[in-house]
């Protein structure tokens, strides 16, 4: 209890302090101590927090102190954009269309009376007309009818800002997370001191694409394509999550997305306008970028297409690769993020509630480093003059990038959602067709070792004397119809151990693999498993690339082949649904439904695999066939759900060799 009070005592302090010194410019150097002396607490209060505590106190707790700063945080000046929303609502309704007419314009002169000049002097780039798409233009012209008044447009983000608070406190219940994880986004000091403080209105795209991966979650389609449609409304970047949650049960409904493009009719008149200003700002200006600054040296005024490039690239990455509808979208998020040409602090929101349910190094990091924009902020502040700091941009984007690197290797989340316990116990599987000649090699290498409880042969009905050099081998048996998927279920029913490792019977382990696995198991208990790296026993250059191709693959997007050893938790394994009983693809398939569970391991160097297929088929035959149809069943898939994929891919992969 006292270290949880001191935590936060320390992250309240850290937040007055910043409150007292806002605007951020004013005195920058403060307000970055003070900005990120509450992200340290920040994540201290959650560490400390006291797990004893009910639930309902809980709530009451984080509500006195969320509600409160906020509170302390809308009483400050607010940011200059609040004055480009206040002057665009203002415009409106006088039957200013804010597409065709920029602030500065002459004919708005009249407007710019008393407290309304103040405001428009204010005004960010006055020389060019809206950006934002029209909800936010709508909602600013609704507001202004009431009061052009900044604090009441503070006080409908500060709204927008508890509601999604709220969603994400009901989501955590629904789902038995610790309610502890809402301090991540409700007690952040990015979200507090850009939304309460200053006022931007990227808390309104934040709330519709949360509310609609939720509503999308809970099996109401219709709604949340219409959140997320709205959402692009508010501001374009949502665009690309959209295609994050289409498949074959969403898709009938992801039409309802178009809805709220009708937030442009009143627009009507301008739509020749609508786009011109978004292209402009994004081929002039750039800010706090890090990927385009990069492409901006190497390809110059191309260096836009090329971020594109990348970026398409990386959503399709994401698309085939990540199991978990919520998890594409806060990487769609974050991958959108950072290959725009600017990146202020406040466009971090986007991303701020996913941290609830996947506390991110990396993001986190990034969060609290934008203090580094703070100096940039004096500097306007005391001068009038808007310059980035270019080396100071890169100390905090190079430690983000390694730790983002990290990340993708292996789990990095600050506090895993489930822990498994540790396994006392390991069986290994190896399934087999007409492996005689090999089997013996197989089963040398498994080492006994203290856990090894056995070695189960699973055999798919073969020919040669494969079961009864096993038997003498001292494994255990079992028989049945061929297809490895089934083979290895068999298998897992007949094996005891508390976990799992699969190997193929012309693969032979590394000295030190299983205690390798049985280690990284107990180190790691957020990890539901993994695969091991590999070599081809001779081949050449070409199959080293393959197997260096193989490794990468396993290491960075957690789907292994099945000559790569795979390893998992029995309870792991149940709480996915149990092992794909597929002919072919069940390697890949036990990979994606390990992911649902936690990030795979990854062990180097532990496996030696024959090359005798690659050698029956050809390289170059059998690297396009092996490409083709894992994309085909990522693809298919991602589509039709686990489990449902139509093409039966043993008989695309073994027509060639029959």
């Amino acid at each position: 209890m006292i270290p949880w009070a001191l935590a936060t005592a320390g992250w309240l302090i850290s937040l007055l302090v910043l409150a007292a010194a806002s605007p951020l410019g004013r005195l920058p150097l403060l307000s970055a101590g003070g900005y990120l002396a509450g992200f340290a607490g920040l994540l201290a209060m959650v560490h400390f927090w006291p797990e004893r505590w009910s639930p309902r106190r809980t709530l009451v707790v984080m509500a006195l102190l969320v509600v409160g700063i906020r509170l302390i945080f809308w009483a400050t000046p607010p940011g200059n954009d609040l004055n480009r929303y206040v002057w665009e609502g203002v415009v409106q309704n006088w039957g200013v269309n804010p597409y065709r007419v920029a602030p500065a314009h002459a004919d708005l002169d009249f407007l710019a009376q008393g407290p309304l000049r103040g405001i428009r002097d204010g005004v960010n780039h006055p020389e060019l007309p809206a950006i934002y798409p029209p909800l936010p233009l709508l909602a600013f012209r609704a507001l202004a009818a009431a009061a052009p008044d900044p604090r009441l447009f503070k006080g409908f983000f500060l709204l927008l800002d508890l509601a999604l608070a709220i969603l994400l406190a009901r989501m955590l219940w629904l789902e038995g997370h610790p309610l502890k994880f809402l301090l991540l986004y409700a007690a952040n000091p990015l979200v507090i001191v850009f939304v309460a403080g200053e006022g931007h209105m990227d808390v309104l795209q934040a709330l519709l694409v949360v509310a609609g991966v939720h509503l999308l979650d809970r099996r109401h389609p219709a709604a949340g394509f219409l959140c997320l449609g709205s959402a692009v409304m508010s501001k374009f970047l949502a665009l690309a999550l959209i295609p994050m949650m289409i498949n074959r049960r969403t898709g009938p409904w992801a039409w309802t997305a178009l809805v709220p493009l009708l937030a442009y009719a009143p627009f009507w008149e301008a739509r020749d306008a609508w786009w011109r200003v978004l292209g402009n700002f994004a081929g002039d200006f750039h800010y706090n970028d890090a990927l385009t600054t990069l492409l901006r040296v190497l390809a110059g005024r191309t260096a836009l297409f090329l971020a594109a490039g990348v970026l398409m690239a990386t959503l399709a990455l994401i698309l085939l690769t990540v199991p978990q509808a919520r998890r594409r979208v806060y990487l769609a998020a974050g991958a959108v993020l950072l290959c725009l040409p600017t990146l202020h602090p406040w466009y971090l929101l986007l991303v701020a509630p996913f941290m609830v349910f996947s506390p991110s190094r990396p993001w986190l990091f990034l969060m609290a480093a934008m203090a580094g924009t703070f100096p940039v902020m004096g500097l306007e502040y005391h001068t009038g003059v808007f310059q980035e700091i270019h080396w100071l941009k890169w100390c905090y984007y190079v430690p983000f990038c390694a730790l983002l690197l990290q990340a993708a290797r292996r789990d990095t989340r600050l506090w895993p959602l489930w822990r498994f316990p540790a396994p006392r116990s390991l069986s290994v599987v190896i399934p087999t067709l007409e492996e005689g000649p090999r089997i013996e090699a197989c089963v040398d290498s498994v080492e006994p070792m203290d856990g090894l409880v056995e070695v189960v042969v699973s055999d798919g009905g073969s020919r040669d004397d494969t079961r009864e050099r096993a038997r003498r081998l001292g494994c255990r048996v079992v028989a049945g119809p061929p297809g490895r998927g089934g083979q290895i279920r068999r298998g897992l029913e007949a094996a005891t151990g508390d976990a799992v490792l699969v190997l193929h019977a012309d693969s032979r382990l590394a000295p030190g693999t299983l205690a390798r696995v049985m280690e990284a198991l107990r180190r790691n208990p957020q990890a539901p498993g993994g695969a091991c790296g590999m070599r081809f026993a001779g081949g050449g250059t070409g199959m080293r690339l393959i197997a260096w191709l193989n490794n990468r693959r396993a290491e960075f997007f957690g789907i292994a082949f099945g000559d790569q050893a795979q390893f998992f938790r029995r309870e792991a394994l149940t709480e996915a649904g149990g092992y794909p009983g597929l002919p072919l693809m069940e390697d890949v398939e036990l990979s994606l439904q390990l992911k649902t569970q936690g990030r795979p391991l990854f062990l180097p160097h532990a496996v030696e695999v024959s090359h005798r297929r690659w050698q029956r088929r050809g390289f170059v035959r059998n690297l396009a066939t092996v490409g083709s149809l894992l994309l085909h069943y990522l693809w298919e898939r991602r589509w039709y759900g686990p489990g449902a994929t139509p093409t039966d891919y043993y008989r695309r992969y073994y027509r060639h060799l029959q």
